[in-house]
């Protein structure tokens, strides 16, 4: 019952039709403890990308989102090595973005002070390493360095105006999660597949052992059957053999059942080929089809694999997205 609700979650998580911050709220209410960090990441990473596509703007609960991403994939492998380059940047940019935005109306705004208090001397302050602990992979060079300079900010109005002056600093943190989201999502798809290929594997197993057991108990019942079938005679004396002195005669002896001799064809024994059945054919669903218009529309037309493992389809394959899509394509639906 509970893989069962983790599939709908992603599955609704892979839906640009469905309202996100629904998704969203069941997602907060799940511990980081739970054995379910691949549905999270997909909950992560859809409402990130959803955000990016439909409002084309950067919010700081996307920092909250990139530091719960990275708590999952430590939690995964401690190694460091799980914390791209790609990962950082966006976290800076977009830190960096949603400070100075406050500057385009008016250089002494009050929401610049308290925005550099919020994520610099708060949320960025606590990610620095120290005696104390030991810090965020997030908190990379370049993120220390504009620290140093916002923090400054406040008592040097001079560089509040070299903040202002800077060209399309929304740009440049979209276009910097954007990078970090295909990346993501990449990862995400290929560790989806080699999971499904662990599970096979072990299926695989599984069945040669089941295979090994049953042989062994037939020979068993062999040779238990072996010793069921002696004669008789193995266990009684032959009581008209007796000599006048009452012995037995010593030319009397135990003789066994002849094993009988079975020919053994030296053609191969002739087994009839499996008939594989076509597979019946499925109509697509309105939902379906909304759901591949959009992923066309992000992933691109051709990148059939990516979709397929980005995006939640009923037992579909790529041949069918692509003939699908065709489809659309000469009526006019796509």
């Amino acid at each position: 019952m509970e893989d069962d609700v983790r599939w709908c979650l992603e599955f609704l998580g892979g839906k640009s039709s469905v309202d996100i911050s629904e998704v969203n709220k069941r997602f907060l209410r799940m511990s980081v403890s739970d054995n379910c960090s691949r549905l999270k990441k997909t909950i992560l990473l859809q409402t990130l990308q959803d955000e990016l596509y439909s409002k084309a703007s950067t919010s700081e609960w996307m920092l909250e989102a990139l530091e719960v991403m990275e708590t999952l994939l430590l939690s995964e492998d401690s190694c460091s090595n799980q914390i791209t380059a790609t990962m950082k940047d966006a976290y800076c940019a977009i830190a960096v973005e949603c400070t100075i935005k406050y500057l385009e109306v008016e250089t002494c705004n009050p929401a610049y002070r308290q925005a550099v208090e919020r994520i610099w001397k708060g949320r960025v302050q606590k990610m620095e390493p120290s005696s104390e602990r030991e810090g965020s992979f997030l908190f990379s060079p370049e993120l220390k360095r504009w620290k140093t300079i916002i923090v400054v900010s406040l008592l040097n109005p001079t560089y509040v105006d070299m903040f202002a002056s800077i060209t399309h600093p929304r740009r440049d943190a979209l276009k910097k999660l954007k990078l970090y989201l295909d990346e993501a999502l990449q990862n995400l798809a290929l560790s989806r597949n080699h999971q499904t290929e662990i599970q096979k594997d072990n299926e695989t197993s599984l069945k040669g052992k089941v295979t090994t057991t049953g042989i062994d108990d037939a020979n068993l019942t062999k040779t238990v059957t072996v010793y069921d079938v002696c004669d008789s005679s193995f266990r009684e004396p032959n009581r008209a053999a007796r000599t006048h002195k009452g012995g037995t005669s010593n030319k009397t002896r135990i003789t066994l059942i002849s094993p009988k001799k079975v020919k053994i064809s030296p053609l191969k024994k002739y087994e009839p080929k499996k008939i594989f059945r076509r597979r019946k054919p499925k109509r697509w669903s309105e939902l379906e089809e909304e759901t591949l218009r959009t992923a066309v529309r992000k992933l691109g037309e051709g990148n059939w694999t990516a979709i397929l493992n980005t995006y939640t389809f009923d037992n579909r394959t790529g041949v069918d997205l692509k003939d699908k899509w065709r489809n659309m394509e000469r009526s006019g639906r796509q």
